[in-house]
């Protein structure tokens, strides 16, 4: 009877310590960065996602009405969205989606520290570590987490639980969650499939090694072209439109042009890349590095070598994007995004470094950081002070800053702006004085005016489009609001 016992009680501290790492990383991220709604990024979904709610609304916006006659790559997002959005309102639904994908993506941060070190507090300091301190600390502005609601933040949480399950063993499950991660954002899902399955093929060929070279291989391999199929199968209604839209709407040169060196060149342009954060991701890099050779004992048995496995993987990957952003040039090569490995390397180098940490340590001092960590006075503490931070008051970057829980007293739409703000004025005397049906053609950069106000915009800079006409009429419509006729590559948007 003792061994059931001993079980539950490591479990239960288990699950105080994610609880733990979901709190401290959410204090610590909102504190930091806030939370945001109806801007940015969002410009690209929010609108069509009301348009959903409401047939009439923005009947005049044309991005809206071009994402409506073709299968868009938000659409999954979006009807994940719109059953719970009937019922509390959109800024409630998105709220509630975001802080589940956050705890979750939290979580399986913590689980695949657990799986490589074994060690909870560790993977505890790891978690928080990931999300919340070394936030952006990649190349390209890429990241699991952002201060709003993004179709990527959703592919990145079903993506890392298919790792995490790789990495505990599992067969079906991994495959599940990858082929989910590709119906939410494609790059990010095809991303961690390929990482899910060369974890798979490291961890077969590692259980058969001990025989032949060609038999273990050929093991491992059958095992592992399970994971992307299964992927394949899950995803398939949404892989099938994309391959469709690709046969009968190729995107040219030139509109692949206005996207990676006009649109987002900080995605795709290593020269545009954040100086700092550039740094920064090389010193983890090489601190994680040292760490995985200092202390290659310290991981779990087979562990280092499916790490360093990845790690390779991504880093060539990473190599790959650097020379075809400089010499190659292959537009498939470049549409895929290589730089968004750098996230992944980032994780498994944040949880290298905190396990030589740990190894160095005191076993007096690490039996101490796990009482206090487990503790349920730790947990209250830290509860109270996510309690308090959402009660209060989260910065935000927009006019949409209000407490978190005003969000769920809002309208459907957008009743829950600052009232003594300009902007929040300003749109509601647009609301009040303006048809429906007006479209405004205000400066491209401006964003939120449209899920703010329920009236079409001529052009918004963030809403773009990922077809060839449409992203012709995209650019178009910006050069009538500026006083440019071309771009200078790599520059982006500033040029606005």
């Amino acid at each position: 009877m003792k061994k059931p016992r001993s079980i539950k009680r490591i479990n239960s501290g288990n699950g105080r310590l994610i609880i733990l790492a979901i709190f401290s990383s959410m204090i610590l991220f909102l504190a930091r960065f806030g939370y945001d709604y109806g801007f940015s990024d969002q410009d690209e979904f929010l609108p069509l996602l009301i348009r959903f709610i409401d047939s009439t609304a923005f009947s005049g916006d044309w991005f809206v009405n071009a994402q409506l006659d073709g299968f868009n790559i938000r659409l999954p997002l979006i009807l994940t969205l719109l059953p719970l959005a009937i019922f509390v309102g959109i800024p409630a639904t998105v709220l509630i989606v975001y802080l589940v994908s956050f705890s979750l993506l939290v979580w399986a941060v913590f689980r695949i520290g657990m799986a490589l070190n074994g060690n909870a507090p560790a993977a505890v300091i790891s978690a928080i570590l990931t999300v919340s301190v070394t936030t952006l600390w990649t190349l390209g502005g890429n990241d699991i987490v952002t201060g709003m609601l993004v179709p990527s933040q959703l592919a990145w949480m079903f993506g890392l639980w298919g790792l995490v399950w790789t990495l505990e063993g599992r067969s079906i499950a991994p495959g599940i969650l990858c082929g989910l991660a590709v119906v939410y954002q494609p790059l990010v899902g095809i991303h961690l499939t390929v990482l899910c399955t060369v974890a798979r093929l490291l961890l077969t060929w590692g259980s058969y090694h001990s025989g032949s070279f060609w038999s273990a291989t050929k093991m491992a391999v059958l095992s592992a072209v399970w994971l992307p199929a299964t992927a394949a199968v899950t995803a398939s209604p949404v892989l099938a439109a994309l391959i469709f839209e690709q046969m009968h709407n190729t995107i040219s040169a030139e509109s692949i042009a206005i996207l990676t060196q006009f649109r987002a060149p900080h995605h795709f342009i290593p020269s545009a890349f954040n100086p700092t954060m550039s740094t920064r991701f090389l010193v983890l890099f090489g601190l994680g590095g040292l760490s995985i050779w200092l202390f290659r004992g310290r991981f779990q048995p087979k562990m280092r070598f499916v790490l360093v496995g990845l790690i390779l993987i991504c880093a060539t990957l990473l190599a790959l994007g650097y020379a075809n952003a400089y010499w190659i040039h292959v537009d498939f090569i470049t549409k895929l995004q290589l730089f968004k490995f750098s996230v992944s390397i980032k994780l498994f180098m944040v949880a290298a470094i905190v396990t030589c940490i740990f190894s160095v340590m005191p076993k007096s001092i690490l039996e101490r950081i796990g009482r206090i960590f487990s503790h349920p006075v730790t947990i209250i503490i830290v509860t109270a002070g996510l309690a308090v931070l959402v009660g209060h008051g989260i910065r935000s970057e927009n006019w949409t800053y209000r407490t978190i829980p005003t969000i769920f007293r809002g309208s459907a739409y957008n009743e829950f702006v600052q009232s003594d703000n300009q902007d929040a004025r300003l749109f509601d005397w647009v609301q009040r004085n303006t048809p429906a049906s007006a479209i405004f053609a205000i400066p491209p950069d401006y964003s939120g005016f449209q899920t703010a106000t329920l009236r079409a915009q001529f052009v918004s800079f963030k809403a773009f489009p990922y077809h060839e006409d449409d992203i012709k009429e995209w650019y178009r419509r910006l050069l009538v609001q500026t006083r440019y006729d071309t771009f200078e590559p790599g520059i982006g948007g500033v040029i606005l």
